[in-house]
């Protein structure tokens, strides 16, 4: 991604939601859209080349058609559009997953960016994650304005990659924050337990 795409992205997710001290839980549509893709994500994480087929035929379908890629500002995505962000968010997780050959960083780059573009708030997630995994300065400071935003969203994982990143720096008190905000989404059984040990400890 360009700076100047990367730029607009970001100025484009801060003008959609502000970085406030809450957060809400994921919207039912984008819940149960992902829940699907993730379903097929894992089959094809197993050598399931349908499922991995399915997830391409969903995103190739909307790129041979521009209004399908854009969302129009104020509305909210068609129902193909969800289909498509989810599919796109477990495309690039597969990639950054390491299941392709080809660059990992910059393809799962543009399936999250075309997932957070349509509003999903799991594409918005992997933007960060991604790039608090990365080499550059300038993308890991990006990071936590990225999770933030996703964890306002309802997004737990948010959370916990934030409160892994306050804890690397030391910063308790925003770790304290991270891991009470998590609590108050819906975590799964992994992402709750790290949660209730760090402020246990606390």
């Amino acid at each position: 991604m360009s700076l100047r795409s990367f730029g607009a992205l970001l100025i484009s997710l801060l003008f959609a939601g502000s970085l406030s001290a809450q957060a809400d839980m994921v919207e039912e549509r984008w819940l149960a859209s992902q829940a699907d893709a993730t379903d097929k994500g894992d089959r094809a994480t197993n050598g399931d080349p349908r499922a991995l087929a399915e997830l391409e035929l969903i995103y190739e379908f909307c790129a041979m058609d521009s209004d399908c890629m854009n969302l129009d500002p104020g509305r909210a995505p068609s129902d193909l559009q969800y289909r498509v962000a989810a599919a796109a968010v477990e495309l690039g997780r597969l990639h950054l997953d390491g299941q392709f050959q080809e660059n990992a960083f910059s393809t799962a780059e543009k399936y999250f960016t075309l997932a957070a573009t349509l509003g999903s708030p799991y594409g918005v997630h992997w933007l960060g994650e991604l790039y608090s995994r990365s080499a550059s300065e300038a993308y890991r400071s990006s990071a936590p304005i990225f999770l933030e935003l996703a964890m306002e969203e309802g997004v737990a994982r948010s959370a916990l990659i934030l409160m892994e990143l306050a804890q690397r720096q030391r910063r308790e008190e925003e770790i304290v924050r991270f891991a009470r905000l998590g609590l108050g989404l819906e975590p799964n059984a992994d992402e709750g337990e790290a949660f209730v040990q760090v402020l246990r400890r606390r």
